[in-house]
């Protein structure tokens, strides 16, 4: 299985077999193939992945995609816990509820997941049509078989291995933040850089502002729980030490999942390494 992240400024794919990597490489990508996540050039973007997986030796078909969180929607809701019947009709309602455009232009998926004997939290996820379709076209001229598709906050949230806890994972381009508590991805955030010639000080300014108000509008409706300085953070990507030191939180390094047979940062294919999980751990996020 490959799992396979088209961003911005490159393609990074990790060949998986049951839970050690095999292979990790990447390649970048010239500007304008790739907008806000969305493939601009599917035709060009295509002939990059075959060159990767060429290169590579990879013979492969089956990928697991990785979709950029900055377009999609991503709502949390509380209800009685019902039967599955119920649950599959108030999912539907509660998508139409939250989803600020019309449910015809996203595709959606939830899960239901039961946190109490009374109580079941519904994970509800939109994403725009335009964004999968030119993932999923641009796989097919690559002659891939897409098995499964994950939003990259939802991906990131598989690496805690604690059940409260903030991931963060800082790209050249672009960040997420994830907020963790008793196991449910309650906030999910993807933001780009409000300009590419940001130095590094300046993106840890922009990540920590971001950080602060995704934690205080989560606690502003969590009085009784709020999340404090204790919990747990992990962080990846670019600008991980830097930020860590700045951070009052419980700084932890990423839990090492996957076992592996050849060289790789861990930090650097996390996305990945969220997206292989896939399989094992669907239990822990949104997937229908």
């Amino acid at each position: 299985m490959i799992t396979l992240l088209i961003q911005d400024d490159y393609i990074r794919l990790m060949q998986v077999q049951g839970k050690q990597v095999m292979k990790a490489a990447s390649l970048p990508l010239a500007p304008g193939l790739v907008e806000n996540g969305v493939v601009m050039d599917k035709t060009v973007v295509s002939q990059h992945i075959t060159e990767l997986l060429t290169a590579e030796g990879i013979t492969d078909k089956q990928v697991i995609s990785g979709i950029s969180g900055i377009h999609s929607i991503y709502r949390v809701a509380s209800l009685p816990r019902l039967s599955k019947k119920l649950v599959d009709e108030a999912a539907t309602r509660e998508l139409e509820r939250a989803m600020p455009v019309p449910l015809a232009e996203l595709y959606t998926s939830w899960q239901a997941i039961d946190i109490s004997d009374k109580e079941t939290m519904l994970c509800l996820v939109g994403l725009p049509k335009n964004t999968i379709d030119a993932t999923l076209e641009t796989l097919k001229l690559s002659d891939l078989q897409c098995v499964g598709m994950d939003v990259i906050p939802l991906a990131l949230a598989r690496l805690a291995d604690e059940k409260d806890a903030i991931i963060i994972d800082i790209q050249p381009l672009s960040f997420d933040v994830v907020v963790m508590v008793n196991g449910i991805p309650e906030l999910l955030r993807s933001l780009t850089f409000p300009s590419v010639t940001m130095t590094d000080q300046e993106k840890i300014a922009f990540v920590k502002e971001e950080l602060d108000r995704t934690v205080n509008f989560y606690n502003s409706s969590h009085k009784d729980d709020p999340v404090s300085h204790q919990m747990a953070a992990l962080i990846s990507g670019q600008l991980r030490e830097a930020l860590a030191e700045s951070l009052e939180y419980s700084i932890k390094p990423l839990p090492e999942w996957l076992s592996s047979q050849t060289s790789y940062d861990i930090n650097e294919y996390a996305i990945n390494i969220g997206l292989a999980l896939k399989p094992v751990k669907e239990n822990k996020i949104p997937v229908r």
